[in-house]
């Protein structure tokens, strides 16, 4: 409906009692006191918000050995960002997409010597849908080791940590298009993934080392 039938409507229904409403998943359904009822579809789609990450586990467990040392593992699982698919790809020329982003340069004939380049290039084409795919999943697995040594003055601690022992590397983006070739799942556009440190991961399959901290704690 427009304004002035929402308007209309509402002013309506205002008047009346309201005894009942429905809330489904694609309708709303209001029930009045004298016998009459509406029924509102929904058109709005729900969406996901920039850099949602809908779910984040973390677990610790620890064993303590007495008054010598302990051991503790902690585990994390965080769902990973939505983002825009690309659904397929269309074909144009350098001078096309020329075109489109300088519109008022002088076009040139396709007979004249000067015309750039035509080889066909590929454009992507984006899901109607927003943020209606999600990159990979992320898990992680640390490892610390602790050792306790009592002194007359405190307590000092020596600490040894394996950080990311499984060597999981973290999708950040989905969108390497290729403008050279088509479309093709899983290469075109190629899901990009990087390391704890922020280095752009190998293109193997190999898991990189974890990454190794140690130190002294001292408690007075």
């Amino acid at each position: 409906m427009n304004r002035q039938e929402y308007s209309s409507w509402l002013a309506e229904s205002s008047a009346k009692e309201l005894i009942h409403q429905e809330n489904a998943d694609h309708y709303y359904a209001n029930f009045y006191r004298d016998g009459s009822y509406d029924v509102l579809f929904k058109k709005s789609k729900e969406e996901l918000y920039d850099f949602d990450r809908t779910h984040m586990f973390n677990m610790v467990i620890g064993w303590k050995f007495g008054e010598k040392g302990q051991i503790g593992l902690r585990a994390t699982y965080l769902t990973n960002y939505a983002y825009t698919p690309v659904v397929g790809s269309k074909t144009s020329t350098t001078q096309q997409i020329l075109s489109e982003l300088f519109p008022y340069l002088p076009q040139f004939s396709s007979s004249s010597n000067s015309t750039p380049s035509g080889f066909a290039l590929y454009q992507p084409v984006y899901s109607d849908i927003p943020r209606s795919a999600r990159l990979p999943h992320y898990q992680q697995f640390d490892l610390r080791f602790d050792r306790f040594i009592p002194t007359s003055w405190g307590r000092m601690t020596l600490y040894l940590e394996l950080v990311n022992i499984t060597g999981s590397r973290i999708a950040v983006s989905a969108d390497t298009f290729n403008p050279l070739f088509p479309v093709v799942p899983g290469a075109n556009p190629e899901t990009r993934y990087i390391y704890l440190n922020g280095l752009q991961s190998l293109r193997t399959e190999k898991n990189k080392i974890p990454y190794l901290n140690f130190g002294i704690e001292l408690r007075f």
